[in-house]
């Protein structure tokens, strides 16, 4: 499993970015680090601007892995931190051979995505389907990523990111590729403040809309009533979408 990774950092995050890259270069195959803080600009960063926000960055990450040879994509926030990264890595490339998923993340101890809102059912060893990981620090299946780059346009004008990790993880359901939370690690992540939450639910709607029926169906199943989801890996049917 080649693994392709990209650290996303911004303005008051340089240090845990620097951090970051040391901790987990020696465990992938390549590490680009994508940051939106013009006071610091590493040489071998890709360093694109503090005009930037999450959005931008998830474009230039899908643009640079379609120059790499990969298996999987691994994103994590500058701002994540965790005591033992190769414990995650290890588990992610043994449950990606036994479980064949799609999306798969640690917990994060803050989260809008919290257990009660989108556990689906459990597999093994703290393992469980659920609606959704979020996108502090997840993996995900290349066949996704490719998804996700054809059909940019759906986050087109969409500049605080929500919404991409409802489209990995929608795809991912619809085509029965597991997204899987692994409850035995549990990612550091501070409290978010001063978000423009108003601009981001309303990009996030924007992107609802222009998605496809069947893509809708299963977006509004994660945000409503991700225990009917279940149905999708519970019927012997095959639905495949691909567009």
């Amino acid at each position: 499993m080649k693994i392709l990774c990209f650290v996303f950092s911004w303005k008051g995050q340089y240090k845990n970015a620097v951090h970051l890259e040391e901790q987990l270069t020696p465990l992938v195959d390549k590490l680009y680090v994508v940051n939106s803080d013009d006071d610091n600009t590493p040489e071998h960063w890709i360093n694109i601007g503090n005009e930037c926000y999450f959005s931008d960055q998830f474009r230039k990450a899908l643009e640079l892995a379609k120059t790499e040879d990969y298996n999987v994509f691994w994103h994590v926030q500058a701002d994540a931190s965790y005591s033992d990264w190769n414990s995650i890595v290890s588990a992610a490339r043994s449950t990606y051979a036994s479980q064949d998923w799609g999306v798969y993340a640690p917990n994060v101890d803050d989260t809008f995505y919290i257990s009660s809102r989108v556990d689906v059912f459990s597999l093994e060893n703290n393992l469980k389907i659920v609606g959704n990981t979020d996108n502090t620090c997840w993996f995900i299946k290349k066949q996704i990523i490719e998804f996700m780059d054809k059909n940019e346009y759906l986050m087109r004008d969409n500049q605080l990111g929500w919404g991409w990790d409802l489209i990995a993880c929608g795809y991912a359901h619809l085509n029965k590729m597991k997204v899987i939370r692994d409850y035995n690690y549990t990612i550091d992540h501070p409290n978010s403040t001063g978000y423009k939450k108003d601009q981001a639910e309303r990009e996030m709607l924007e992107m609802f809309n222009k998605c496809s029926k069947h893509l809708q169906e299963v977006i509004y199943q994660i945000k409503t009533s991700p225990a009917s989801l279940s149905n999708i890996y519970r019927s012997k049917s095959v639905f495949v979408y691909s567009s």
